[in-house]
């Protein structure tokens, strides 16, 4: 709860006190503008602890699930407990949050405009009782359930954001000042009834009786046959054990990864596009795709959502989550530790190229593109025009590129980083977030440790990636042209991007440089972590 609650305060706590010379700093480093993302963000504040509620529930909820039933306990008291303490976490979080955001951030005028607080706070804490009721529920898998749950939640978000946008206002994001008795009867409804089948669902549960459906595990047969003739019919007999052990890790760890994305990116796709004719409608064309305020928010969060995805999916890929140990089929294959860490890291590489192709290429500037296409040859014409005549395509282009390399940085060096760490430590990695958060604040606060911080940055990002590359060479994981190639990239790549850089601040321009550093480390990192694995 402390760590939720300095993870939900801190971040605009400190950029409130900042002083504008550090608040455009912050600009630089992030490439975004924190002051209004923070104070206008009451939206984000609400996805964001709501995120951090169900990633807390449910990983309580499966550590209580393993020993629920051997506790000689009524059924409904456990469920009642859990229930309830999720709750008071909810309840003292959220009042606490909203408490800091009013004396110290807001203040007492702009909070009571801008902030609603007892319409979320009863939404989120109808969600908590909605999400124990799904999570009991899902145990006895059907295909109702299936359909169901999606669709509930769903159409629960969207009527959360309608109270946020009603009919009779042109703008968006009205707030949600006030509760009207309808709104409340239906979150109390809902309240209820999820307590109460939450009891009935963990009941089953204990007793034996969870067990899927007759229609479930028919479709579920005739899904796996049909899955297995198309594979047979399409099999193509590899050509080596490399191409037979891509294929396979595929098909078991890839494949579902890349379809969520690509559902997501055309999700991103038909909102972008809705949301740009809703717009034309009311008279407002625009070349600009920020002309819609839900651009930047789907990009944001559609890619973060991709790296969630990539993230999550990937770190149990290489071993099992009951015993976390390696899948079989990856330690026995009769392949040196060299060959199947080039295999794997072709298959991540593969995940994170097409990741961006779904939501970047089709999602993002697949909707902008076909809203323009729809307009007619004039505006695609005045929209060549403009392209054409842009003095800054080459900023751009540069700047995409680095965008492309940090979530590259990102994904393959958290992946590594959780592979090569031990499962329990995972689980705790994130209570390091807030010593993190209070270094970050007296670097900002202090420019001297600031400068510090900056520099350990750049020499353990080079160190380490310097030993891993030493390490992964003397037990042959890699070759001498993979360092050559790793030696020319951080010699001319970072050198580059030094001069692109378009301020004098020594700190941030040596931060930014070192960090492209990073790119290369996962080729030896990753190889180091797959041979470690394979033989503890």
């Amino acid at each position: 709860m402390f760590v939720i609650t300095l993870l939900l305060v801190l971040p605009p706590l400190v950029l409130r006190s900042l002083p504008p010379e550090g608040i455009q700093f912050l600009n630089r480093l992030l490439f975004i503008p924190l002051p209004a993302a923070t104070l206008d963000g009451h939206l984000f504040f609400v996805a964001f602890s709501g995120f951090l509620f169900l990633v807390l529930g449910l990983n309580v909820l499966d550590r209580a699930q393993k020993s629920i039933t051997r506790i000689p306990v009524a059924t409904a008291e456990i469920v009642s407990g859990l229930i309830l303490t999720s709750l008071i976490i909810t309840v003292v979080v959220s009042l606490v949050s909203v408490a800091v955001y009013r004396q110290f951030i807001f203040g007492e005028a702009r909070f009571n405009e801008r902030w609603p607080v007892l319409g979320p706070t009863l939404f989120l804490s109808t969600m908590v009782v909605v999400m124990h009721c799904a999570f009991w529920h899902l145990k006895a898998l059907g295909v109702f359930r299936l359909i169901f749950w999606p669709y509930f939640c769903a159409g629960a978000i969207g009527w959360f954001v309608t109270r946020y946008s009603p009919g009779e206002s042109p703008g968006y994001f009205v707030p949600w000042k006030q509760v009207t008795p309808v709104e409340f009867l239906t979150m109390s409804v809902v309240f209820i009834a999820a307590w109460f089948g939450a009891i009935r669902s963990c009941a089953l549960v204990r007793c034996g009786v969870a067990v899927p459906t007759l229609t479930w595990e028919r479709l579920k047969k005739e899904l796996d046959d049909l899955k297995r003739r198309t594979l047979i019919a399409r099999r193509k007999h590899p050509d080596s054990i490399s191409a037979g052990v891509a294929q396979l890790y595929w098909l078991d760890s890839c494949r579902t990864l890349i379809l969520l994305i690509a559902l997501l990116g055309c999700l991103v796709f038909f909102i972008n596009l809705v949301f740009f004719i809703d717009r034309t409608t009311q008279g407002e064309i625009e070349l600009n795709p920020f002309m819609s305020p839900m651009f930047g928010i789907s990009a944001i969060y559609s890619i973060q959502a991709a790296i969630a995805i990539l993230f999550v999916g990937l770190i149990n890929s290489l071993a099992k989550r009951k015993d976390h140990q390696m899948k079989g089929y990856l330690a026995g294959v009769p392949l040196s530790d060299r060959e199947l860490s080039a295999v794997l890291l072709r298959c991540i590489l593969k995940c994170v190229i097409l990741s961006l192709l779904f939501v970047v290429i089709l999602g993002l500037a697949g909707s902008y593109v076909a809203f323009v296409l729809l307009q007619g040859t004039d505006v695609i014409r005045q929209c060549w025009q403009s392209m054409v005549a842009f003095e800054a395509k080459g900023e751009i282009v540069v700047f995409a590129g680095y965008a492309l390399l940090a979530y590259w940085i990102f994904v393959a060096n958290s992946i590594s980083f959780f592979w090569m760490i031990s499962s329990r430590f995972s689980e705790n990695v994130i209570l390091l977030l807030p010593l993190l958060l209070i270094a970050a604040v007296c670097g900002i606060f202090y420019p001297a440790f600031g400068f510090i911080l900056l520099l350990l940055f750049a020499f353990l990002s080079c160190s380490a990636t310097v030993i891993a590359y030493i390490q992964a060479y003397r037990a042959s994981l890699i070759g001498s042209q993979i360092i050559w190639l790793a030696a020319l990239f951080c010699l001319i790549v970072p050198a580059f991007y030094w001069n692109f850089w378009n301020y004098s601040e020594l700190p941030l321009k040596l931060f930014r440089s070192s960090s492209l550093v990073l790119v290369v480390t996962p080729f030896a990192t990753i190889p180091l972590a797959i041979s470690w694995n394979r033989h503890r």
